[in-house]
Order: C-alpha cells, then structure tokens, then sequence
C-alpha cells in the first residue's frame, strides 16, 4: 500500500503539520494541526485527500494552533493523550507569552488515546506509544509497515525535546526514548515536530544531544 507523508513546517516556530494519506484510497490523517489552516487545507485539496481523522503528538501551543479551524473544515474527530488536556486549554495563554497572536480556541477532543492502541484509518495503521517528558501526554505514532514514526518534540535531527517546560522530565524524556522510540529498527523514519527528518540509526550514530540525555544520570 503506498503512502504519501507531506510535511509542512508552519507557524512562527515552523512546527510540522504531517498529512498522511494512502495515495490510492486517498483517505488522510492530519498529525498536529500545528497552524496556518489555509495551507492545510489547500495541501489536502492538492491530493484530493478526505480527511478521516485529527491527531496530536500533543498538546503545546504550536502543534495545535490550527486544531479548531481544521477539525470545522472537515468534521473529523480530533484525539491526543488525556494527559495533555491541561496544555490544550492554555493554547491561548501559552501563545500569547510567546506573543504569537491566534484567532480560534483550540478543538475539544473527541476521545482519547491510550499507549499501544492500533489506530485504524483505511488501509493505515498507526501504533500509539506513550513518550512523556518533554510533555506529560507526548504520544508516538509508529507505522511499522511503512517504517516511520511520527515523533514530536522528543528526538529531532541532532537534537531533542526540551525538558524545562511544565510538566517535563529529563528522567522521563530518556525512559521514553530509551523504550520507545530507540528500540524500532535503525532504519526507521523519524519525522520529528520541528526541522527535518531523520532516522533511528543516524542519531544513534551522530546526534551529541541524544547522547548527552542518554547519559543523563536521573
């Protein structure tokens, strides 16, 4: 089953916003509806995609921007982790801090997702992990067919996830990547919430940031 992953970095702090649609059935998932909705969906117009479903690596303020305006474009439910309800409900506060101005409130989720839930979209599957640390509800999507995984903030090309936000852990950030995201295949996509991708083995190999975390005593 081929499928196309389409990465638009968007925002002030150019968050990827991923479209993952099977290029033959053309049903799509929006992974972090991160801002500038027009460019969304436009992008889904382009593939001719229907959007069947919204989620959220989690719920800091610039992977979530676009959540409302998206989710009213295409009726689609919109699911994270439970545990990031509070971040989602200080979208407004958090941006403003940041001086970002935004124009809608963030979208209600429709239900929530639990680690190791298989997550059914057509023909797609996407594994869900629990990876706290940078956030309390941080999810990974891992699609093992395809060997890519959809990683947020916690690992980036030559870098990872902060961890001097509330509600993050540098002791948690490297359980998480150790368990989670460490243990897929050396060849495995990353496709991380800011900058390009990557892959499993290349950090492992070269990223000093990964190995500074994985020698964080905690």
């Amino acid at each position: 089953m081929p499928i196309q992953i389409d990465q638009l970095p968007l925002g002030a702090l150019s968050t990827n916003c991923y479209i993952v649609g099977d290029s033959e059935t053309k049903e799509a998932v929006i992974i972090d509806p991160a801002a500038e909705a027009d460019q969304i969906i436009q992008q889904v117009q382009q593939r001719g995609y229907t959007v069947q479903l919204i989620l959220a690596t989690h719920a800091h303020f610039d992977h979530v921007i676009a959540s409302y305006p998206i989710k009213q474009a295409f009726n689609v439910p919109f699911r994270l982790h439970k545990d990031e309800v509070e971040q989602l409900k200080a979208m407004p506060q958090r941006a403003a801090y940041w001086n970002i101005p935004i124009t809608d409130p963030p979208a209600e989720p429709d239900s929530f997702i639990e680690h190791g839930e298989i997550i059914e979209v057509g023909r797609m599957h996407f594994e869900a992990r629990f990876t706290p640390g940078h956030s309390p509800g941080h999810l990974t999507f891992v699609m093992a067919d395809h060997q890519v995984a959809f990683v947020g903030d916690c690992v980036f090309y030559e870098g990872i996830g902060r961890t001097d936000l509330p509600g993050a852990s540098t002791a948690v950030l490297k359980k998480s990547v150790v368990e989670q995201i460490l243990t897929l295949p050396d060849d495995f996509t990353l496709c991380p919430g800011h900058g390009p991708v990557t892959t499993v083995g290349r950090e492992k190999r070269e990223s000093m940031p990964l190995m500074y975390l994985l020698e964080f005593k905690g």
